[in-house]
This record gives structure tokens, C-alpha cells and sequence, in this order.
């Protein structure tokens, strides 16, 4: 697990090196740190994309559930 320091440095110098970039550039180089920083979806997990009332989403299936008990997340987009 990285550490809030290592973390705070290496997106610092992500952001650093947008600087002066096209707009489209920059976004797409933002997005690319953003996925460098997620961690590696367990073995098994499977995902579909949907949409309900026009709204995108996203469900995640584990290879193996215990017990059913489903766990909403919810972010403001982005």
C-alpha cells in the first residue's frame, strides 16, 4: 500500500508535468496518472457498464460472494 507521502510526491509531479499542455493532452495525461494510482481488481471480477435513468454506472462482480449484501458507492462523476 503506498504511503500519503509517496502518494502526495508522485501526483505532484504528475500535475507538474501537465503544465503547459494543450488542454486535450492534459486531460488525457491527468487520466493517466489517475489509473496508475488504482489498485489491480482481485482475480475473478468481472464488471458491466449500464445505465439507469441516463445515468452511467458501473457493477462489480466478485468470483465468489459469501452472503449476498451488495455495497453502493457513489462519487461525483469526474
Amino acid at each position: 500500500m503506498m504511503q500519503c507521502d509517496s502518494f502526495r510526491r508522485r501526483f505532484e509531479l504528475g500535475l507538474d508535468a501537465l503544465a503547459g499542455l494543450p488542454m486535450e493532452a492534459a486531460r488525457k495525461r491527468y487520466d493517466a496518472l489517475c489509473v496508475s494510482f488504482a489498485p489491480v481488481d482481485p482475480n475473478g471480477m468481472t464488471f458491466r457498464d449500464e445505465h439507469i435513468a441516463a445515468v452511467g454506472l458501473r457493477r462489480f462482480h466478485p468470483a465468489r460472494v459469501a452472503e449476498a449484501s451488495p455495497i453502493l458507492y457513489a462519487h461525483g462523476g469526474g
